[in-house]
């Protein structure tokens, strides 16, 4: 634990900085940083927000670093990569900041990502998304939750560590980086630049939880075909040149993937499979979604091409040797597979299974030194220090996977906001989480000589 004189002083900074940090937060998400691959008109402001980061980042004493990445230095990842390709990053800055220590400590990365999801529809919101208001204690506008709290949370815990006159011994990194919202590729690139520590914290919102894992992410698409015909006439079997809906065929697969979905979870009065039970209790059982389904053309005319896709999770434990998705691929390859053999038609017009993403699943194992250094340092200070898993993908997966380096989760706000209609975060969380990354890096790299 850190000396209590040290402590309370820092911890004194973040209560006198409170009205700041706010303010930070505010001018963080009045910039509309959409994630340029989602923005409806690909107009965005990443770069400027990333300029306003630097500024702050060079006002802390930090060696800041700006670049816009060449996507084809990322081709060598290989099969972690190549289902995301980016033509360019112009205009699409990731930014790395490094305050020096004193020498001879652990180093540590805070990474966040200041990219935003779209706020359409606009005339859904009661609260302008970009204008951000606060009510009742809680902030409003996109992006507050996700996660624009966070990233003002790591950088305010430095200048507040900065000005209780504390010096660490280890270096701190602040990553900020732009692209996480489709594929984590903004990560990507900043460890593709040689940026590395003895430990990393992802600031994303777990609601002051410490989370040590997440869950990893496949999105399928099926093509399914079948014949078309008019809708009005008799129709004569497929055999004798008849018409087929495609839409009928995908459904059937689609009933088939939720009774796999059932074994997997438990539904309907049994046990969910042992071997989809993460061994921590931190993560719930992975799940299979069919949410996008097209086909036809017309209402009298028989559907000849469906397609749908389908959101698949897996836990650390059933990754492969790269911590990717191959094996629940096949699981699932083989299940489809054998119902196109029980299927007359699929049997012989068998639909193509495409892989579109593969998010990793990473996990920190629970008795790592960083893990049991930052629930200490929560609860040090009165938080719970609860451990539990991320349900989604994030970052850590590039970290832990790619840079093997130990990461945890840890941030303000509730991941139930993300993405959502009236997104906001509470004012209290901001501030608890700047006192819970303060301490975080007072524990694991202080110099209190």
């Amino acid at each position: 634990m850190v000396n209590e004189k040290i402590r309370t002083r820092v911890l004194k900074e973040v209560d006198r900085s409170r009205d700041e940090i706010i303010e930070f937060v505010e001018k963080l998400v009045r910039f509309k940083s959409v994630n340029q691959i989602m923005a409806v008109n690909k107009k965005t402001e990443e770069k400027e927000c990333q300029g306003f980061v630097a500024k702050k980042l060079r006002e802390l004493g930090m060696e800041v670093d700006v670049w816009e990445h060449d996507p084809n230095d990322l081709r060598k990842y290989g099969e972690k990569y190549s289902f995301n390709h980016r033509e360019t990053y112009k205009d699409r800055p990731q930014i790395v900041g490094i305050l020096k220590g004193t020498g001879g400590g652990k180093s540590l990365i805070l990474e966040g990502h200041v990219d935003v999801v779209p706020a359409e529809p606009r005339e859904l919101w009661k609260h302008d998304p970009w204008k951000p208001e606060i009510s009742d204690g809680k902030m409003y506008g996109r992006g507050t939750t996700d996660m624009k709290g966070g990233c003002g949370s790591i950088i305010y815990a430095i200048e507040c560590i900065q000005r209780a006159g504390v010096n660490l011994k280890g270096n701190i990194q602040v990553h900020s980086t732009v692209d996480e919202e489709v594929a984590n590729m903004g990560s990507l690139c900043v460890l593709d630049r040689g940026y590395t520590a003895d430990a990393c914290v992802v600031a994303e919102p777990t609601y002051l939880d410490v989370q040590p894992k997440h869950k990893g992410i496949l999105w399928m698409k099926v093509n399914v075909k079948g014949r078309s015909g008019h809708a009005q006439i008799p129709v004569r079997h497929w055999t004798k040149g008849g018409a087929i809906s495609a839409i009928d065929k995908a459904i059937y697969l689609i009933q088939g993937l939720e009774r796999l979905n059932d074994e997997w979870t438990g539904r309907r009065e049994q046990p969910p499979r042992p071997d989809k039970i993460d061994p921590d209790g931190l993560l719930s059982v992975p799940t299979i979604n069919i949410d996008v389904i097209h086909g036809g053309t017309q209402p009298h005319i028989i559907p000849d091409e469906c397609y749908f896709r389908a959101d698949i999770k897996y836990l650390p434990h059933e990754g492969d040797r790269q911590h990717l998705g191959s094996i629940v691929q096949k699981e699932i390859e083989d299940y489809l597979e054998s119902l196109f053999e029980t299927d007359p038609w699929l049997k012989v017009n068998r639909p193509e299974i495409t892989w579109e993403s593969d998010a990793s699943a990473p996990e920190t194992p629970l008795n790592h030194a960083f893990v049991k250094t930052v629930i200490g340092s929560v609860k040090e200070i009165g938080q719970p220090g609860n451990m539990t898993g991320l349900v989604s993908c994030c970052d850590m997966s590039r970290y832990v996977n790619i840079g093997h380096i130990p990461t945890v989760i840890y941030g303000p706000g509730h991941m139930d906001q993300a993405h959502t209609v009236d997104e906001f975060i509470e004012l209290d969380q901001i501030i608890a989480a700047t006192k819970g990354f303060a301490m975080i890096m007072l524990n694991w790299c202080l110099d209190d000589s």
